[in-house]
């Protein structure tokens, strides 16, 4: 009796953890919603000549926020910490290695990918798209990460 119950447990357990997963893919997916409204929201503030120019920043902001987070972001907000003011490993996804990893990447992402999209809309129609890419590369690379460190990280100062 004992055993069944221990592997009834077991599978409610997994049921658990493959339910928190899920939720936590839908909220991505309603993040990156976000993008979409922000893109809209800025298309209509800015003159016609310039709607599609703030489209394609908010397009490369997710392009670029996956690829900046993945390769510095995410150690830079989530490694180990000494100091408690930056994260030092989990470079490059070196360390993702569970599927619960992966969605956590995933959730992080969405979050930084739209606060360099809150960005745009401030900056339509006064910066040039390259410049803006480098600023939108440098805000999910490091400026994000280390403010989600201090506070997100069980190591931050701010936790």
């Amino acid at each position: 009796m004992e055993e069944q119950l221990l592997a009834l447990q077991a599978r409610m357990d997994d049921h658990e953890a493959a339910i928190n997963k899920e939720w936590i893919l839908v909220s991505a997916a309603m993040i990156l919603l976000m993008q979409a409204g922000f893109s809209v929201i800025e298309a209509g503030s800015v003159r016609a000549k310039n709607s599609s120019n703030i489209l394609i920043k908010n397009v490369f902001d997710s392009c670029i926020g996956a690829i900046a987070w993945y390769l510095l972001g995410y150690g830079f907000a989530y490694g180990e910490s000494n100091s408690h003011f930056i994260g030092s490993t989990k470079f490059a996804g070196s360390t993702l290695a569970e599927d619960n990893e992966y969605v956590q990447w995933v959730f992080g992402f969405t979050f930084c990918a739209t606060s360099a999209t809150i960005v745009s809309g401030s900056l339509a129609e006064r910066t040039y798209l390259e410049t803006y890419l480098l600023f939108s590369f440098i805000m999910c690379s490091f400026i994000y990460p280390v403010v989600v460190h201090w506070a997100w990280n069980e190591n931050g100062w701010l936790y």
